[in-house]
């Protein structure tokens, strides 16, 4: 009864005492990785410390330059609007000079040489 249960714990504990020598091997292959691990992180701690001060740098020029390109985007198209007038005024000025040339002596309209200049 509890002899047995004392002799049954007993042999459990054998089995897993063995099993912790039989897997000594790994359990210190995977602690020396682990060190290998924690050294590795420790040095390259510089660079990603830097890394993540050039990825902050990088957001804060995109920051800024979002209101340039805002600002560009805002010429550009008070560029277009002053095209667009600018258009307007010469198809006008183009029916007046059009108007002005056909009703002129056809003078205007021959070809002047040089010489008579």
């Amino acid at each position: 009864s509890n002899n047995d249960a004392l002799t049954g714990g007993a042999a459990k504990l054998q089995s897993g005492a063995d099993q912790l020598v039989a897997n000594n091997g790994q359990i210190t292959g995977g602690a020396a990785k682990l060190q290998s691990g924690a050294d590795q992180l420790v040095a390259n701690n510089g660079q990603i410390t830097g890394g993540v001060a050039k990825l902050q740098s990088g957001a804060d020029q995109l920051v800024a330059n979002n209101g340039k390109l805002t600002s560009g985007v805002d010429q550009l198209q008070s560029g277009a609007e002053q095209l667009a007038s600018g258009a307007g005024q010469l198809a006008a000025g183009s029916e007046t000079l059009t108007t002005g040339l056909g009703t002129s002596p056809s003078c205007v309209n021959s070809a002047v040489k040089p010489s008579e200049l």
